[in-house]
C-alpha cells in the first residue's frame, strides 16, 4: 500500500523541514513543463500537493498516521489469518491426499498377472476393498499387501471437493481496497487502461463503491470518453450526495472539455459543500481566469490563499491573472513568492504561452 510519505519519498518520522525540501524536489521532478509532455505528470503534481498539504499540517498529519496505523494493523491481521488457514488447509489436503494414496495402493497392489489368482487370494483382495474391517492378512499369501483392518474408500467427488477446497483456502483474501490500492501504488506508471481494469474489478465485488466509481470516472475523462466518465460519476453522486470530491473533479473535467460552464456549476457546488478548501477555490479560480474573468479569478485564488498560503499552484495562477490584468509587478512577486518554483505556472494561457513576466 502506497502511503504519502511513499508518494514525498520520505520516511514516516520525517520532521517539518525534511517534508518541506521532499516536496520541493518532487515538484521540480514531475512538473509537466519537466516532464516531456508526459500525460500523467500533472495527476502526479495533484498528489504531491495534496501529500504536502496534509503532512505539512501537524493536525492533519496525526489523524492521517492514526488511520494509516489503522489500516497496516488492518493488513498485518488478515494476513495472519490468511496464513493460519493456509496451514490448516495444507494440513487437510495431506490428510486427503494421504487417504486416497492408500486406498489406490490397496486397490492396485495385486499380481499383474491376474488370471493366476486363486479364489482365495481374490477374496482377500475383496476384504481389502470391502468397507466392513476385516482380520491382518497372513503375509506367506502371494497378493502383497499391507496388514490391519481396510479403509473405507469411499465415493471420488468428496475427495476432489476437499482438494479444491484446500486450495481455494490458499489464497489469501481480496478485496475491493486491494484493486483501488493498486491503482495508487501504479501511480506515474501510465496505463489508462490497466487501471481502468483494476477499478473495473474493484467496482465488481462492491458495486457500491463511490470512490472507485470517481476514480474510474476520472480515467474515463482523461482518456477523453466523457459520457462513461459522467457515467461513472453520476453513480458515485447517487452513492455518496456529500462528496465533495465528485463534484470537484467532474467540474476539472468539464473544464478539461471546455465546458466551462458547467465546470463553474460543479464547483461552486464544491465551494459551498465545504468553505475551507483551498484546491476547490484555485481550480474554481482557473476557471474565471480561462473566461477572461480575472476578478472573479483573483478573489478566488485570494481565498485559496487565505486557507492555505502556501498553496503553490494558486500562487502561479495569481500571477497569470495579475500579469494578464497588466499588473507584472505584483505577478512577479506572486512568483517569487511561491515556493521556489523554478517553472512557468501549472495554469498557463489558453494557448499554451507563459505568463509574460519579465525577469522569467
Amino acid at each position: 500500500m502506497k502511503t504519502l510519505y511513499d508518494v514525498l519519498g520520505i520516511r514516516a518520522d520525517a520532521d517539518p523541514e525534511a517534508i518541506k525540501q521532499a516536496f520541493r524536489r518532487a515538484v521540480k521532478a514531475h512538473h509537466p513543463d519537466i516532464s516531456g509532455g508526459d500525460a500523467a505528470a500533472d495527476q502526479r503534481i495533484r498528489r504531491i500537493i495534496a501529500a504536502n498539504e496534509i503532512l505539512r499540517d501537524p493536525e492533519q498529519r496525526a489523524v492521517y498516521d492514526r488511520q494509516l496505523a489503522l489500516e497496516c494493523e488492518q493488513a498485518r491481521s488478515e494476513w495472519r489469518d490468511a496464513i493460519l488457514r493456509s496451514a490448516l488447509a495444507i494440513v487437510a489436503l495431506s490428510l486427503v491426499l494421504i487417504g486416497a494414496g492408500e486406498i489406490w495402493i490397496a486397490l492396485t497392489a495385486a499380481p499383474a498377472d491376474r488370471g493366476r489368482w486363486t479364489t482365495r487370494e481374490a477374496a482377500e483382495v475383496a476384504t481389502i476393498a470391502s468397507p466392513q474391517p476385516g482380520p491382518a492378512l497372513d503375509r506367506s499369501s502371494d497378493v502383497s499387501v499391507a496388514t490391519g483392518p481396510s479403509r473405507e474408500a469411499g465415493p471420488e467427488a468428496p475427495i476432489d471437493a476437499s482438494i479444491g477446497d484446500a486450495f481455494a483456502a490458499l489464497s489469501p483474501p481480496i478485496s475491493d481496497q486491494t484493486f483501488r490500492d493498486r491503482v495508487i501504488d501504479w501511480a506515474g506508471k501510465v496505463d489508462l487502461d490497466r487501471d481502468i481494469a483494476d477499478l473495473d474489478e474493484a467496482i465488481r465485488l462492491a458495486p457500491n463503491d463511490g470512490e472507485a466509481h470517481r476514480r474510474r470516472g476520472n480515467l474515463w475523462g482523461r482518456k477523453g470518453d466523457t459520457d462513461r466518465a459522467l457515467a461513472d460519476y453520476a453513480e458515485a453522486i447517487r452513492i455518496d450526495p456529500n462528496d465533495i470530491a465528485i463534484f470537484h473533479d467532474r467540474g476539472v473535467m468539464w473544464q478539461r472539455n471546455g465546458e466551462l460552464d458547467k465546470a463553474l456549476a460543479d464547483l461552486d457546488r464544491a465551494v459551498r459543500m465545504s468553505f475551507a478548501d483551498p484546491a476547490v477555490y484555485s481550480d474554481r479560480g482557473a476557471v474565471w481566469l480561462e473566461k477572461g474573468r480575472y476578478d472573479r479569478a483573483l478573489a478566488d485564488f485570494n481565498q485559496a490563499l487565505k486557507i492555505d498560503p502556501g498553496l503553490a499552484t494558486a500562487s502561479a495562477r495569481r500571477a497569470t491573472a495579475l500579469d494578464r490584468k497588466g499588473d507584472q509587478e505584483r505577478a512577479r512577486a506572486d512568483l517569487e513568492q511561491a515556493p521556489h518554483l523554478d517553472h512557468p505556472p501549472l495554469v498557463d494561457r489558453t494557448d499554451g504561452a507563459p505568463p509574460s513576466v519579465e525577469g522569467r
